[in-house]
């Protein structure tokens, strides 16, 4: 494998989880930067960063480092290493990538665009710019994309927030309402204890009506939620007499974000598989952002060209 497929994976890893234009000139590109001070702002509002939380301590965590630390011991055995190609420069393609060079392989990453990063891609237009794509929260219930982050050592580049949801008061525009997890309160009861203590977004009879239906998924686990695949979001909420509200204040959102698409349109399964993820762990809801190109002083890189 040449020392430029390696740059190359590595540099790309880096690019779309720190979201900055990076030359290929280091011969170190995951560490070649160094954070500007911050000067106080003109605003009165300002946006604190909170500490990482103890996302390695889950059972999911551990399962996704220990098939990850795998691979390289792999490549010490590959006698015969394969030319593959990967279509599509998304996480998943830039993750199977990093993976298969860890085995000793060489992949090819192919994209039909010329910016890499799929839903997470950010580029520079002819003005110079920044455009962003807009999905660039990461959740502490993302198992594999922290231990990524730990093994290319840039879990620096996130910036992670007070645990609470945040919701757009549809009813009333430009107001907010959250669910605030309190510290210490274990899952699932930590997000239980949210929805009870909020009083703006759902009725007392509302969150009676939506509990139920749910209470399968964290018993049964995911025995009860593959069941649920013949049914849309849409159809499952009717089914067990869930309230509409729900819908048009929760699950049309979540269904944007998973997949883009309509509550009627999407698997029920693909909702509770995330939502049982979410619920079942400590900080599985406590959101993390990247550093922004558009922070006012962004990190900086420098760098030098590595030829095969």
């Amino acid at each position: 494998m040449s020392k430029c497929h390696i740059l190359v994976i590595l540099f790309v890893m880096e690019n779309i989880s720190g979201f900055r234009q990076v030359s290929l000139m280091s011969p170190s590109p995951l560490r070649a930067f160094t954070s500007s001070s911050s000067s106080s702002s003109s605003s009165s509002l300002r946006m604190a960063d909170f500490p990482k939380p103890n996302v390695e301590n889950t059972d999911n965590y551990r399962i996704g480092e220990a098939l990850s630390s795998k691979f390289p011991s792999l490549k010490s055995q590959n006698s015969s290493p394969k030319t593959v190609a990967i279509i599509g420069g998304g996480l998943s393609g830039l993750s199977c990538a990093k993976y298969l060079t860890d085995a000793g392989h060489v992949p090819t990453v192919y994209e039909a665009r010329n910016v890499l990063g799929g839903k997470v891609s950010a580029w520079q237009d002819a003005d110079g710019d920044w455009i962003e794509t807009g999905l660039h929260i990461f959740f502490g219930a993302y198992p594999n994309m922290m231990n990524l982050f730990a093994e290319l050592g840039i879990h620096d580049r996130l910036q992670w927030k007070v645990h609470k949801m945040i919701f757009a008061m549809q009813q009333l525009p430009g107001e907010f309402t959250t669910f605030d997890f309190i510290p210490g309160i274990p899952a699932p009861f930590n997000f239980g204890l949210a929805i009870l203590m909020n009083q703006k977004m759902l009725t007392f009879a509302e969150k009676l009506q939506t509990a139920p239906p749910l209470l399968p998924m964290l018993i049964e686990g995911q025995s009860f939620i593959d069941a649920q695949d013949e049914l849309s979001v849409t159809q499952f909420m009717r089914k067990y007499g869930m309230p509409e509200r729900i819908n048009e204040e929760v699950f049309v959102a979540m269904a944007k974000a998973l997949d883009f698409i309509d509550p009627d349109k999407l698997s029920m399964t693909v909702v509770l598989t995330a939502m049982n993820r979410f619920l079942n762990e400590d900080n599985g809801l406590q959101v993390s952002l990247t550093q922004s190109s558009l922070d006012p002083h962004p990190l900086k890189t420098t760098s030098t060209s590595t030829k095969n």
